[in-house]
């Protein structure tokens, strides 16, 4: 419990209307009422105590909006790990976990997965739900491509029996700024390398750790290549960087007691100078 007056803590995960696919043109058209939106996430970062953000990228943007008082922290999305004894699959096989909307680069995946390279050498497994899951099925299956579609998976274990089983993730967007995405953090947690177009963190994370490769949203050579690339050296290697790095930055334990212990000194700084008792542990779980 906090006594006397309260610490305010923002928690940044997206920042709107930055991170939303918008064109240029409309970005541009629309500068006022996105202004007008912006304005509302400046406004709280600038009367927040503390800034807690999934990425470096929304540290860095909510600094400049921040009181000089203020305590900045980047925290990573904690996963517990998925662990499981499933051999790999035969044929190489690429994970998909989430949403399966339009900000997802599907498109350019299907058009270098048809390709004769890669069209009877590589399958594609499909985990979540959304708008555009009638039409993936449908270009699947017209494409005659190999492919198994789970559904949604909420079961832990058999979520890692699932990924475990895969080679890589796939974490392709289209025209996106966010920095740090819930399915590449469950692709570690399974100890999956990733191909990745998401800029900012994740994309220098993968070339400084090793954990996957990077190409540009709607690049079907550069995706070509990571595709080949990752079935000429095995993953071997990649996946082992992922684990060290799951484990160092990832794991749900640890973020929550590098969590506990940003906010406790906030927290006992507060009560040395003015005054009131505190628990922080309670509110951390």
């Amino acid at each position: 419990m906090l006594a006397g007056a309260r610490i305010k803590i923002i928690d940044v995960v997206d920042i709107w209307p930055d991170v939303l696919p918008f064109p240029r043109n409309v970005k541009r058209s629309l500068s006022p009422i996105f202004a007008v939106w912006k304005w509302f996430f400046k406004s709280a970062v600038a009367k927040a105590d503390m800034v807690m953000a999934v990425s470096d990228t929304f540290a860095d943007e909510a600094a400049i909006y921040a009181n000089e008082q203020v305590s900045v922290k980047r925290f990573y999305i904690g996963q517990k790990r998925l662990e499981s004894e499933a051999p790999k699959q035969t044929i190489f096989t690429i994970a998909y976990v989430g949403n399966l909307g339009r900000l997802y680069d599907f498109d350019t995946l299907l058009d270098v997965l048809a390709e004769e390279t890669l069209c009877n050498k590589v399958q594609l497994y499909v985990i979540g739900k959304g708008n555009r899951e009638e039409w993936l099925v449908a270009e699947l299956r017209r494409r005659k491509l190999h492919y198994r579609s789970w559904g949604v998976v909420f079961e832990p274990t058999r979520l890692a029996d699932i990924l475990r089983s895969c080679h890589v993730g796939f974490n392709g967007y289209i025209n996106t700024t966010a920095a740090f995405s819930y399915k590449a953090a469950t692709y570690f947690a399974a100890g999956l390398p990733i191909i990745n177009s998401m800029k900012g963190d994740l994309q220098h994370l993968v070339t400084e750790h090793g954990l996957g490769e990077n190409y540009e949203g709607g690049n079907r050579k550069q995706l070509r290549d990571c595709i080949l690339q990752f079935m000429r050296n095995g993953t071997t290697d990649m996946a082992a960087n992922c684990e060290r790095f799951f484990t160092l930055h990832l794991e749900s334990s640890k973020i929550r007691a590098d969590m506990k212990d940003f906010i406790s000194v906030k927290f006992d700084a507060r009560r040395r100078f003015g005054g009131g008792s505190y628990d922080v542990g309670e509110g951390i779980k």
